[in-house]
């Protein structure tokens, strides 16, 4: 799938919703996770609305999945085995692998190339794993997807503490204190705000759905969602449908 970004109308559209130029920056890196978890959404093609491809099911994700666990797990054995010479076959196939990865990346540190797949591949595994976790069990009821919200809230967040740099810091009786941080504009926190949905309707034009797409019910949920969280109500299983709303509330 390739990269989405933003065309330079949907940048100045943002700009002008005082989004600054490391949330742009974040709100394109987190576009692909957008698009891989839109629901089938409706797009422009030439002035005919087309519809996008369907998204993957539930099934088909967690088999790949499961089989990045399994190979990257698999993998890490065998590279650990032949880093440690375990035997004399895994320590000749780590004299060959040796040889062609210190060719090709001669300017890698480390004293041998498991010292730099081995961290990788545990990355990958454990990042599939979570993703296996946090997978809903049931899928007999249609659900409002939530994921996309939840990387656009993230992505708004990080990229506002990126752009406030390092805080200043202060000694005072003899103490380094750090200054408080900016306080995060409200109209980036995920509600119905005018702000946040026009945020939110130009990041999924971006990933592909027709111009002016506002998920409502999703929004509305996710922001419930953190409230809950906020206020230490545990989170009920969500049963609204998946909708959205076309256009922007007056």
């Amino acid at each position: 799938m390739a990269h989405p970004g933003f065309t330079a109308d949907q940048r100045r559209r943002l700009a002008k919703l005082d989004v600054l130029p490391e949330q742009i920056e974040r709100l394109r890196n987190a576009l692909v996770e957008v698009k891989r978890t839109l629901p089938r959404l409706p797009k422009q093609v030439e002035g005919k609305r087309v519809a996008l491809p369907a998204p993957a099911t539930r099934d088909a994700v967690q088999r790949v999945l499961e089989d990045v666990v399994k190979h990257a797990d698999a993998l890490a054995r065998i590279l650990a085995k032949c880093a440690t010479q375990a035997d004399a076959a895994h320590a000749k196939a780590n004299s060959v692998i040796e040889r062609a990865y210190w060719m090709a990346f001669p300017d890698d540190d480390g004293p041998w190339s498991a010292h730099h797949m081995l961290p990788r591949l545990k990355v990958l595994a454990d990042a599939a794993r979570h993703e296996l976790e946090a997978m809903p069990k049931d899928q007999a009821r249609s659900r409002v997807s939530l994921s996309p919200i939840m990387w656009i809230d993230h992505a708004l967040r990080d990229g506002w503490i990126r752009a406030q740099g390092p805080r200043k810091v202060r000694v005072i009786d003899g103490e380094k204190v750090e200054a408080l941080p900016e306080p995060y504009p409200k109209e980036f926190r995920p509600h119905e705000s005018e702000t946040f949905m026009e945020i939110v309707a130009v990041c999924y034009e971006a990933a592909g759905a027709q111009r002016d797409f506002v998920p409502t019910a999703a929004i509305r949920a996710y922001a419930q969602g953190k409230k809950r969280l906020r206020d230490g109500v545990p989170l009920p299983g969500l049963k609204v449908r998946s909708s959205a709303k076309r256009g922007r509330r007056q």
